[in-house]
């Protein structure tokens, strides 16, 4: 008789009851300086934006939205399967990257270290910021740029910042930037963005400023900004002209390739010319005759003899035009070398694998 094995040693035991969603996973408090979550909270600041929040449907999402304007305890975002795989390790990583977004304006500190608490959206406008920094910077710091410049030139100015998204992309709705850029769609409320829009117009250059001032704003003194609207436009005009520019250069390149084929094709059946040696003959003087009479001045680079019952010439094809020029000049007066018009329109009666057949033969004789 086989000795007893528990189900769970023998590996058929499962770990939760079916239709029971499996325990949430443990974090792990681990202590991090504010620094060390400075790549996460750029991440964080559109993950957990309540602009993003009300654009996705996810169970944080509902979650957030649920407990606005509440305290929430951020164990509740810590254990969520989307931030483990953002690399949100623990609560206390959690806690730190927060601490950079607090700034933004749509996110509070709560009763104490563990929670936080998540405004409603407002009203917001969308821009397009070209150059904000000298260098490619991440979404947080995009962020930090605009508010430096909106408060640089209102300082009575409370700016909010939304989002942060690449420029590039033509989702609805936008996701989120993972890279670092120099350019940023931004989502920021009203009042930021006339101030913005004010004195760093698309059409004109921004304020004076000395060197020492742009470096302490963070910013790049050619930075400027159009709305999400204007923005859209000119990138579907400058579509629409890329397409159009591709279309010409494939066109032409179309084009090229096809006239390049058809020289190939006349250069590949051209041909041999100047060998062909037009004489008189005889009223009853047939190829043969010719032959032989051709035969007794010593040519042996004759390929053919064309007569015509209707016509009082004969035409001589020679293998090379060398032969045919010593030809007509033995056969003396009345005997010449087609050229030009004649010559074409003698060859344009000859059938095509005629003429390709003539064609080899004379550079086989011109290599030998």
């Amino acid at each position: 008789m086989l000795p007893f094995v528990p189900r769970s040693v023998a590996g058929t035991k499962r770990s939760h009851p079916r239709g029971v969603p499996p325990p949430a996973p443990h974090v792990e408090w681990r202590a991090s300086s504010p620094g060390d979550v400075r790549p996460m909270a750029a991440r964080l600041l559109n993950e957990l934006s309540p602009w993003w929040m009300d654009r996705v449907d996810t169970p944080l999402a509902h979650a957030l939205r649920a407990r606005r304007g509440e305290p929430m305890h951020l164990a509740q975002i810590a254990t969520d399967a989307h931030m483990q795989m953002m690399g949100c390790a623990s609560l206390a990583d959690l806690c730190a990257a927060l601490h950079w977004l607090y700034p933004l304006g749509w996110l509070q500190p709560g009763p104490d270290t563990m929670q936080a608490i998540w405004a409603r959206a407002g009203p917001y406008t969308v821009l397009f910021l070209e150059h904000v920094s000298s260098h490619a910077c991440d979404a947080l710091e995009v962020a930090m740029v605009v508010q430096a410049l909106a408060q640089a030139v209102d300082a009575s100015l409370d700016p909010v910042v939304y989002a942060v998204l690449p420029p590039y992309a033509d989702e609805a709705p936008r996701k989120p930037a993972t890279v670092k850029n120099r350019d940023a769609l931004v989502v920021v409320d009203p009042a930021t963005a006339e101030a913005l829009l004010a004195h760093f117009s698309w059409d004109r250059t921004g304020p004076a400023w000395p060197a020492a001032r742009w470096a302490k704003l963070g910013a790049d003194e050619t930075v400027r900004c159009i709305s999400q609207a204007r923005y859209d436009a000119l990138r579907r005009e400058y579509v629409a002209w890329h397409k159009e520019l591709v279309a010409q250069n494939t066109g032409a390149s179309k084009a090229a390739v096809a006239q390049a084929r058809e020289a190939d094709q006349v250069r590949a059946a051209a041909y041999p010319s100047h060998t062909i040696v037009c004489l008189v003959r005889g009223s009853d003087e047939t190829a043969p005759q010719i032959k032989a009479r051709l035969a007794s001045l010593g040519t042996r680079a004759v390929d053919y003899v064309d007569v015509s019952s209707s016509k009082p010439t004969a035409y001589v094809r020679c293998t090379t035009a060398e032969a045919a020029l010593a030809l007509a000049e033995a056969l003396g007066t009345g005997a010449y070398v087609l050229r030009g018009a004649e010559q074409d329109e003698y060859w344009r009666a000859v059938p095509l694998r005629v003429q390709n057949a003539a064609r080899r033969r004379s550079e086989q004789s011109q290599r030998t």
